[in-house]
């Protein structure tokens, strides 16, 4: 990306007396654009959004870009409110109207970060508001987030550290295991297909955090291959000592060009023959409709090994029939959304109905996940969903016990 201008941050210790605040700014899903459209689309918007913000801080403070896609608004004598009122302000500037591109209008929106302290060092004030950026991120498009004064400052900071050192030991010590539980057939017996792996982080002081609580932190600090690594390790692990047993294993979109995941399952099909028949690797649907050519050449690769792939969260996106086509998935896995309480709203069964009718067509396997109502239940069995996962079905459990599971093969035989 081609370097911008930037103005100079000018220094804290030349501020009067009292509290100082920093906003640092990010420009929410800017990655997926980019590989979209490609990085001039990025500069096009980073400029813009440049001009806007500098209508708001000219006469409050100074606007100056730390990095290529961020930007910082530093603020001598502001507390708190007054911090929170000029993000809001920031985010309603840049959200005012769709930018202008070479590729057409888009319309933004920008999580901000901000740090308010005594007398604290530009250095402390901007790893505070960075701190504070991450939270807002990780909290979802459009967030704010305050580090509050110079306790909370040091707070925020050692809490960044410790769960850095704690994610970090925790994961090079193998402090992960996964549960399993059970995905069945919609209709008969509803015999059991497969088993969905499930990690769990253990603490050293006993307590267990399922993946929705520990995975946010794993990922923001950067972890997201070692944890995939694991849980691979793991399910092959199963795999192996269950002849029968069937597993599906979900990865992050790091997992994609990450060689040493690959080279773990390589090496367990070389010891253990006809292991990756029996495994399932799940990828969101989100994840490979912004990013389908990086996922491409990991596709190709998982079904060269003999593993099944399967889509989650199916629906987001609706990926279009010739994505679907391309991509090939053995499985798809329709999202939670669309099929929590789908027994009393029609609008959701007409949409699963050609949801349904698409995968039908592509011959790929459709499963219902989060089912916990015998309605529900029938309702997506009578749509022709196939397969069903959740608790009217089977509990999570630390111990496996594998059935004779279906003869069919889930993965594609075209």
């Amino acid at each position: 990306m081609q370097a911008r201008m930037s103005l100079t941050p000018f220094s804290l210790s030349s501020m009067s007396p009292g509290q100082h605040a920093m906003l640092l700014i990010a420009i929410d899903d800017l990655a997926p654009l980019g590989r979209l459209f490609g990085e001039v689309i990025i500069d096009e918007v980073i400029r813009e959004s440049y001009q806007r913000l500098a209508k708001v801080s000219p006469h409050i403070g100074n606007l100056w870009q730390p990095h290529a896609q961020r930007f910082a608004i530093t603020v001598p004598g502001m507390a708190e409110d007054g911090a929170r009122e000029l993000a809001t302000a920031a985010q309603a500037t840049l959200a005012s109207a769709p930018i202008e591109t070479s590729h057409g209008e888009v319309a933004i929106t920008a999580s901000i970060g901000c740090a308010v302290a005594s007398n604290a060092s530009l250095t402390t004030l901007g790893a505070a508001a960075n701190d504070a950026l991450i939270d807002a991120l990780n909290s979802g498009i459009n967030s704010i987030r305050v580090a509050r004064s110079d306790r909370e400052v040091e707070r925020q900071r050692a809490h960044v550290l410790s769960a850095a050192q704690t994610a970090l030991m925790s994961l090079g010590a193998g402090h992960v295991s996964i549960v399993y539980q059970p995905v069945v057939s919609a209709l008969g017996e509803q015999r059991v297909a497969f088993h969905q792996c499930l990690a769990r982080h253990i603490q050293t002081d006993g307590q267990t955090f399922t993946a929705r609580e520990f995975l946010p932190k794993v990922a923001r600090l950067g972890l997201s291959e070692m944890l995939d690594r694991q849980v691979l390790v793991l399910a092959l692990d199963t795999l192996r000592q269950n002849p029968l047993a069937r597993l599906a294993v979900h990865v992050l979109p790091t997992a994609s060009e990450d060689q040493e995941w690959m080279a773990i399952l390589r090496n367990a099909m070389r010891g253990c023959e006809g292991i990756a028949d029996r495994l399932i690797v799940e990828i969101r649907e989100r994840d490979i409709s912004h990013e389908t050519g990086r996922y491409r050449k990991f596709l190709k690769t998982l079904r060269e090994t003999g593993a099944c792939i399967g889509l989650t969260q199916f629906g987001s996106e609706c990926l279009t029939f010739s994505q679907l086509s391309d991509l090939r998935p053995d499985m798809v896995k329709l999202d939670r959304r669309l099929t929590d309480g789908i027994a009393s709203n029609q609008d959701a069964q007409i949409l699963l109905d050609s949801l349904v009718a698409k995968a039908d067509r592509l011959e790929m396997m459709v499963v219902a996940d989060g089912i916990s109502s015998k309605q529900d239940a029938h309702i997506l069995a009578g749509l022709g969903v196939g397969y069903l996962q959740g608790y009217q079905f089977g509990e999570e459990s630390t111990v496996l016990h594998p059935q004779h599971e279906p003869l069919q093969r889930l993965r594609r035989t075209a």
